[in-house]
């Protein structure tokens, strides 16, 4: 078995960065980095639920964007999540059906001290069916002896919550790293040990063989600068297989590598979305699921723009996307309407839930300087291809915790 090292790179932090530094930036405008010292005041914050900050974007969002229901839905799905925890939040929203709900996903980082946060974490629920897995992985992660202490730099918690009869338990994805290996130990088995440590502890029977054998042959098959930035599991959906998502693939190469590695995934189909959809985008990635086989369902995730950039962002490049996805039949003209009129940030104290509790220690101590914002960004759409279906289609909006100066 041969897997290259830089197979298994990071989904770089810069592309949950949705600002610039704060001394770029002029009064009022937004920065997503807290001010100096500020780390120690988060540190002994309480531990308030991102419920809070879900509920004020959604609150601030277009009326009809989230139906009757959902809000509070996806409010129960994070409330055990600390909000200290997290470094981005946001919504998947089905783009076909202008009255179906969203889901809700949260993601923690290393880098922002997410991972200690949730190694302290005792809070009510998380030994519940499911959740026990989340907290396997967070010590599992918070454990120097383990390959996920340097081999993980994130973790993507996702809530089926359009969905008011789906358990609430979160799908788990996180973020292999794999840059120098110890002396001991191949790059291969580095590899191998990474994700064999993550799914061993989201899975209660293992990563059964057969299904990791397929995986290492999928990482054997990619082109040296392919990067799988994304490993995970549906938790809420048993059975489910393990997806991947690979990055830095070009249309020629993606076609060669699942037509190699994923016999019965629908190729035609395939091509031709990226035909299609590709030009339209800066980047287009790869999800696969893998279990004894890959597939046959293929994802494609399209991004309009940079994830990263100036602030405000320029959404000509999404009204461009979406109007072409109105146009083929895969998007509704009206759920289009609502992604584009979403505000660019909003700031909790404003927003329309008055049940607003997000945590207010540090706001209080700078308010003569800074207020706290959450920045919106449109981030990317997922096209879903499957055998014998149409085209499918899913927003997916990032929304950034950070601070505007007054």
């Amino acid at each position: 078995m041969r897997v290259r090292a830089d197979l298994l790179r990071p989904h770089l932090q810069q592309q949950l960065m949705m600002g610039t530094d704060i001394g770029a930036l002029p009064t009022g405008a937004a920065h997503v980095r807290p001010p100096r010292g500020a780390g120690a005041v988060v540190a002994d914050a309480p531990r308030a639920s991102l419920a809070a900050w879900v509920g004020d974007v959604a609150g601030a969002a277009p009326a009809g964007l989230f139906p009757a229901g959902n809000v509070s839905a996806m409010r129960d799905a994070v409330e055990r999540v600390p909000a200290s925890a997290v470094s981005l939040f946001g919504f998947e929203a089905r783009l076909d059906d202008p009255s179906a709900g969203s889901d809700v996903l949260a993601a923690v980082t290393v880098a922002d001290g997410g991972r200690a946060v949730l190694a302290e974490l005792a809070a009510p629920g998380w030994e519940e069916d499911g959740w026990r897995s989340v907290r396997r992985f967070c010590r599992a992660w918070a454990d120097p002896a383990s390959p996920l202490w340097t081999g993980a730099d994130d973790l993507w918690l996702e809530w089926d919550a359009a969905d008011p009869a789906a358990p609430r338990i979160p799908s788990v994805f996180f973020g292999p790293r794999i840059d120098v290996s110890p002396a001991d130990a191949p790059p291969d088995q580095r590899a191998m040990d990474v994700l064999r440590a993550g799914f061993a502890a989201l899975m209660e029977e293992g990563w059964a063989p057969a299904a990791a054998a397929r995986a290492c042959a999928c990482l054997e098959l990619l082109p040296p600068h392919a990067r799988v930035f994304q490993a995970g599991l549906m938790l809420s959906r048993p059975g489910s297989p393990v997806r991947l998502c690979v990055g830095n693939l070009g249309t020629e190469e993606t076609d060669e590598f699942l037509r190699r590695a994923a016999p019965d995934a629908p190729h035609n189909a395939v091509r031709a979305a990226l035909d299609e959809w590709a030009p339209l985008a800066v980047r287009v990635n790869l999800c696969i699921d893998v279990d004894a086989r890959v597939g046959p369902r293929i994802g494609l995730e399209c991004y309009p723009d940079p994830p990263v950039g100036p602030f405000p962002p320029d959404r000509r490049p999404w009204a461009a996307f979406l109007d072409a996805l109105v146009r083929a039949g895969v998007a509704d003209s009206v759920r289009a309407g609502h992604l584009l009129a979403l505000p660019d940030s909003v700031d909790p104290r404003d927003a329309a839930d008055d049940r607003s509790s997000a945590p207010r220690g540090m706001d209080a101590l700078l308010a003569d300087r800074y207020r706290r914002t959450l920045l919106v960004r449109l981030h990317h759409v997922k096209l879903s291809v499957e055998p014998g279906r149409p085209l499918a289609a899913k927003a997916y909006v990032a929304v950034k915790p950070g601070w505007r100066t007054c």
